[in-house]
């Protein structure tokens, strides 16, 4: 603060250069110094500049009114830009609505009183008379009378000047006892104001200092948009379903430390030690379930689940990293293949006819992207000419109400619709009769009719040059009902961890991830 800041009330002595003593002194109750973030004193009062013209002329006019200061030609002194209004002059210790103006301890007393009266003359006393005046004064008795009268005419202006002497000085006795009394006054009511800021810092302190946010939990996500935002499930329902479902073996669970610490020999017996573990947990079960969920809906990174949760980067990394292979091998049961009577059952309208009554399976072939590998082997298997890029390649089949009844594991983007088809188990929950409908790049007639089904695929030119008005109607129905897989692979890219570039470190788990979106869809 500028030491030239001074305030304009007459006879105040505040100033830039007395906040600046205060502060170099130390405080005597926090031992450091004054006016620091350190120490909570506050100062024994504050400045507080004059509004400008542009901004509030009136007030500021009020303010120099208030202030009764004259220049040379008895007109108002205008302030400049150093000059200042201390606190001590607001009855509230600072301009505010109610009291936007300085009021009281306005200095007029201060000047009143500031043109001094002249003292009056003393009168001299007489110079005492010498031996040999007396004795020339005591030759005649004319002499000596006036001599007498003289004397008493001194002794009673000397008795006269004694008292005026007196009555000044109980005058002025009394100035400077309501002097005094007027200075106690005021330094009564600053201590009550230092009091009542103290006390309001204290509280708003208490309130807002050193108190973080709360940490994101189950309590926050309270509504069906919320369940649906942050973690992709319909709704709250679905997801206590899925709370109750891993309810009673998640207590149990046992941080995932990689492979090599993780080996059948250091695996505990539950059923004699049921209790977690290791450290103790820093979040719930239902907390860690949202976290790992939050991460394949979202895609957030570690560092921004460690700040809304307040843990370490670390823990969110171990977290994710157990409960994603738990939560794969979980909910696997979720994707299953229901018998032809459930199927009938929840069987669409479109499907709802002689045609495409029997179709139980509607595949297809997803790809996602991944960064680089370095292995050159690996780079040549993940290669995908048709999305120029490195990807992985999954083989999904949904029944026609669109859920998910097989998910394959993942292939490089090289492999092809037909090789995947034919090496990832499909063909294994296939039942007598099955229909399955797929695209046409999906040849694989031959291997249904082996296993008595049959395949729907929209029908080709085969060689001539223009379609024949059956095939075109049959490659719009199958069209239109082939979407149905189509939505359901953009519902599973709903989640982010599967929709953007898979890092290489995640390839370990993807398998386990499509599982475990899979699972979620079918909630």
């Amino acid at each position: 603060m500028s030491g030239h800041r001074n305030c304009a009330v007459f006879g105040c002595g505040n100033s830039g250069a007395r906040l600046k003593e205060w502060m170099s002194i130390p405080c005597s109750v926090h031992e450091c110094n004054q006016g620091t973030s350190q120490c909570d004193c506050a100062p024994p009062f504050t400045l507080f500049p004059f509004p400008t013209q542009l901004h509030d002329s009136e007030r500021r006019q009020q303010w120099i009114k208030l202030v009764n200061r004259k220049d040379e030609k008895g007109r108002n002194r205008q302030p400049n830009s150093d000059s200042r209004i201390c606190s001590i002059h607001f009855p509230e210790g600072r301009p505010t609505i109610q009291n936007p103006n300085p009021t009281i301890n306005l200095g007029y007393t201060s000047v009143a009183n500031s043109k001094k009266e002249r003292k009056r003359p003393l009168i001299r006393e007489t110079t005492p008379l010498t031996k040999k005046a007396l004795h020339h004064n005591s030759g005649t008795g004319d002499n000596s009378s006036q001599t007498d009268v003289n004397t008493q005419a001194n002794n009673n202006c000397i008795c006269n000047d004694n008292t005026m002497k007196s009555e000044n000085n109980c005058h002025r006795n009394d100035k400077n006892v309501n002097i005094i009394s007027a200075k106690e006054n005021e330094i009564h009511f600053l201590k009550k104001l230092v009091e009542k800021e103290r006390r309001e810092v204290s509280f708003w302190r208490k309130k807002f200092v050193n108190k973080q946010p709360p940490a994101f939990s189950a309590k926050l996500l309270n509504t069906d948009k919320k369940i649906k935002t942050f973690l992709g499930l319909p709704n709250k329902a679905a997801f206590e379903v899925l709370f109750k479902l891993l309810e009673k073996k998640a207590p149990k669970i046992k941080y995932w430390q990689g492979p090599k610490k993780y080996s059948s020999q250091n695996r505990r017996n539950f059923s004699s030690t049921p209790k977690k573990s290791g450290p103790r947990r820093l979040l719930s079960v239902k907390d860690e379930l949202i976290l790992t969920l939050m991460k394949l809906r979202l895609g957030s990174l570690n560092a921004d689940l460690a700040v809304r949760f307040q843990i370490s980067e670390t823990t969110v990394s171990k977290v994710i990293n157990t409960w994603v292979r738990f939560l794969a091998k979980e909910l696997k049961c979720l994707i299953y293949n229901p018998s032809k009577n459930v199927a009938l059952r929840h069987l669409p309208k479109k499907f709802n006819n002689a045609k495409y009554r029997s179709v139980r399976h509607i595949i297809d072939c997803t790809e996602m992207f991944i960064e680089t590998p370095k292995d050159p082997k690996v780079k040549a298997a993940t290669w995908s000419d048709y999305k120029h890029h490195h990807t992985l390649k999954v083989l999904v089949s949904i029944m026609p109400c669109g859920s998910f009844n097989f998910i394959s594991e993942a292939w490089g983007g090289r492999a092809s619709d037909v090789a995947i088809t034919r090496n990832s188990g499909f063909y294994d929950i296939l039942e007598y009769g099955d229909e399955v409908m797929a695209d046409k790049g999906f040849i694989i007639a031959e291997d249904l009719l082996v296993r008595h089904c049959r395949l729907h695929i929209p029908p080709g030119k085969r060689g001539s040059e223009q379609m024949r008005k059956e095939d075109v109607t049959k490659t719009k129905e199958v069209a239109n009902l082939r979407i149905f897989v189509e939505q359901a692979i953009r519902r599973l890219k709903t989640f982010k961890i599967l929709k953007h570039e898979m890092p290489i470190l995640l390839l370990d788990k993807f398998d386990d991830i499509v599982t475990i979106c899979a699972a979620l869809c079918n909630l």
